[in-house]
Parts: structure tokens; sequence; C-alpha cells
């Protein structure tokens, strides 16, 4: 009743090797966010949470599917959208903690190494 065959089936598959590519950018953003709270940058981690899950997800699945609609075969192209927007906040992440260790992280050793 709820099996999942042909086109479908294909597609399915197909996505999921797709996306679970992206597992290992979204897996460091989620470090990321786990670090900059820990750091007190609540809004870093909001800053990339939001960018990760909506503000790089929705232009970058629409710019991807341009190219479905003449051609329902490139499917795959839409499902490349979760690993660019990971990639993509991927890179804001690091810009942040590069500044987080300038700020934060070394004025931690410095405070540890007047005492």
């Amino acid at each position: 009743m709820f099996g999942i065959s042909g086109d479908t089936g294909r597609m399915y598959i197909s996505a999921m090797r797709i996306i679970s590519a992206g597992f290992v950018f979204a897996g460091t953003n989620i470090a990321f966010q786990g670090i900059f709270q820990a750091l007190d940058g609540g809004m870093e981690s909001l800053i990339v949470s939001v960018l990760r899950q909506i503000i790089f997800v929705l232009p970058v699945a629409y710019l991807l599917s341009l190219p479905v609609r003449n051609n329902p075969g490139k499917i795959w192209l839409v499902w490349l959208t979760f690993i660019f927007a990971e990639g993509m906040s991927l890179i804001i992440s690091l810009l942040f903690m590069k500044k987080s260790r300038k700020n934060v992280i070394n004025n931690v050793k410095e405070a540890d190494y007047h005492e």
C-alpha cells in the first residue's frame, strides 16, 4: 500500500543520496552554532541558523528549479539546494569563528596569562 516503485522510487533514492552528502556541512554548522552559544555569541548562532534554513534555501531552490521546468529529468538539481545552503552557511560560520577567535578566545588567553 505504501510501497515506492518506478519513477518515484528512483527520485527518492537520488534525493536521499544528494541530500545526505549535505549532512557533513549541516553537522559542522550545528557544531559551530553550539560553539557560538558557548562563547556568548547567541546572535551569531541565530544568524547561521536562519541563513541555513531560510535565507539561503529559498533563493537557491528557486534558481535550481528553473531548469527543471523544461526538463523534469533534472529534478536532482533541486536536491543540490541543501548542499549549497549548508556550504554557504559554513563559510559564514567560519567567518564568525574567525571573529570569535580574535575577540573572545584570545581575550581569555590574555586573562589567563595575566593571572
